[in-house]
């Protein structure tokens, strides 16, 4: 889809720049929207219960299994992302310190 494509595009720049912390929450966005069309696929066909197991299952217990995998896996995912989103900041904080420095440097010598 056109969304993970942007994604992977941005990914693919920053590990170039070798900015790890961007690089890191972009990974982390690509791999939750492959994730999500996968299931997003899946609920659409009967191959699911058996894809997870629940062939015994009567439909209506399946669907909330269905929900509460992707209800979870949505949790992880925001949980994980506010913590890379942290770790960018960070670093985006310590490279203009960083660069801070560099000019007093270079003004001082």
């Amino acid at each position: 889809s056109r969304s993970i494509q942007v994604i992977a595009r941005q990914f693919l720049d920053c590990t170039l720049l070798e900015s790890s912390a961007i690089s890191t929450l972009l990974a982390l966005d690509l791999q939750f929207l492959c994730f999500s069309q996968q299931v997003l696929i899946a609920l659409q066909f009967d191959s699911f219960e058996y894809f997870w197991g629940f062939v015994d299952y009567p439909f209506g217990v399946v669907n909330s299994i269905r929900c509460g995998i992707l209800r979870l896996s949505c949790l992880y995912y925001k949980v994980e992302r506010m913590k890379a989103l942290k770790k960018a900041k960070e670093a985006k904080a310590a490279s203009s310190k960083n660069l801070v420095l560099c000019f007093s440097i270079i003004k001082n010598t």
